[in-house]
């Protein structure tokens, strides 16, 4: 069933055009062409493919994307994708992209909690009379938000969530969205841009590092499996058990048992 909203402003400016504002459920822009507009979308559903300038990346629910005036791209479904888009012009347009930096050299990040419910809502309220002010209004909305972020965010985020967690690793209550609110970021940013850079999730990293301080102490002479796993930041000494046998092979009594063998 084909449930999409095509809406088009007949309104002009020559600051800012909004010219659509789509919900687009089809794969009408699987087919790879040269955008006549600055783009700027927001997956509501399913995931799938963008593909701008012979760069694929991967969009799932919550995810933004932004296409520039004259880049080669393609939108392409995987499962049951659904996305909302605004395809606009004009001077201020320009500004807008040389402005959001991060937008052009990412061009898939992931939108602010709760956004892609608010573009959905200003879609449904627009009409032939005030599209040009709901299209605009998300636009600059949503650009509001990703010009929020610290500047230095752009390049450093990755850096200041190894340093966060180098410093609270053993602390078995440490996690991505605590971090965020210290450090003043939207977890799921945080997340994304932790993945993008070190190509594994948060969540195994940190499993990793404390897998590792854990053979450090066992190495150290301290035997207490329970112990090692309270002081390498796991509650539960058995799931800490679990984890390290994925990690390591073997389980954390096995382990002590053959640095035994090796002293004696």
């Amino acid at each position: 069933m084909n449930n999409n909203i095509c809406k088009y402003s007949i309104m002009q400016s020559s600051d800012l055009v909004c010219h659509k504002f789509i919900y687009e459920t089809t794969d009408i822009m699987k087919d790879s062409t040269t955008s006549e507009h600055h783009i700027l979308g927001i997956v509501t559903n399913g995931t799938g493919t963008v593909t701008i300038n012979g760069d694929a990346s991967v969009i799932q629910p919550g995810d933004l994307f932004s296409i520039c005036k004259g880049d080669v791209f393609s939108v392409c479904g995987e499962n049951s994708l659904e996305y909302s888009y605004i395809a606009y012009l004009g001077r201020r347009a320009d500004e807008l992209i040389e402005r959001m930096g991060m937008l052009r050299e990412e061009r898939v990040i992931p939108a602010p909690e709760g956004m892609a419910d608010f573009w959905m809502e200003c879609l449904k309220k627009s009409d032939n009379g005030n599209l040009d002010l709901f299209s605009e209004a998300v636009l600059l909305y949503t650009f509001a938000h990703i010009d929020s972020l610290p500047v230095d965010d752009k390049t450093d985020v990755v850096s200041k969530i190894m340093t966060y967690t180098a410093d609270n690793y053993t602390d078995p209550y440490l996690s991505l969205a605590g971090m965020a609110v210290d450090l003043g970021y939207d977890a799921k940013y945080l997340s994304h841009q932790f993945v993008r850079k070190k190509g594994i999730p948060y969540t195994a990293y940190l499993r990793s590092l404390r897998i590792k301080h854990s053979i450090f102490l066992f190495e150290q002479g301290m035997l207490s499996v329970k112990n090692v796993a309270i002081m390498s930041g796991f509650s539960d000494a058995l799931y800490f058990s679990k984890v390290f046998k994925q990690e390591i092979g073997v389980t954390p009594k096995e382990y002590i048992s053959s640095l035994i063998e090796d002293i004696s």
